[in-house]
């Protein structure tokens, strides 16, 4: 379900420049949907970071009521830690999400047992449970 919130902030993170995050109104999103056999989602975009964490923010606390309190795990390439983490990490934080950070190689060589352990141990010591939010928030 969160898939979509996870897809529109990858989507941004490559193609849009974070600037200040701070309270506008919220305006309908622009979607793309993506088809795919096992699990179809829209993609939303818009050109305005503080418009789509707005809705980033509603769709969780409709979801799941208080953020205040939960945990999460940002998992973020080296190519888009540093133009992109701290606005991302900034907005979950004045959420009340308390929000770790887990940076892995870009690329293919990401996608390997190495590397699941690495998130998986830094899961642990971040102190997520099941009430905590874990990328892609697909299953929340």
């Amino acid at each position: 379900m969160l898939t979509d919130i996870s897809s529109f902030l990858t989507f941004l993170s490559h193609n849009y420049t974070i600037l200040e995050i701070k309270s506008v109104e919220m305006r309908k999103l622009k979607s793309i949907w993506v088809d795919m056999a096992q699990k179809s989602y829209p993609i939303y975009i818009d050109d305005n970071w503080n418009n789509l964490f707005q809705h980033a923010r509603f769709y969780l606390e409709r979801k799941l009521g208080t953020l205040k309190g939960r945990k999460t795990l940002i998992i973020t390439d080296e190519n888009v830690y540093k133009p992109y983490h701290n606005p991302v990490k900034q907005a979950l934080e004045e959420w009340g999400i308390e929000a770790t950070t887990a940076v892995v190689p870009p690329g293919e060589s990401s996608k390997s047992l190495d590397q699941a352990e690495k998130l998986y141990t830094a899961a642990l010591k971040a102190g997520l449970d099941r009430h905590s939010l874990l990328p892609p928030w697909a299953e929340v």
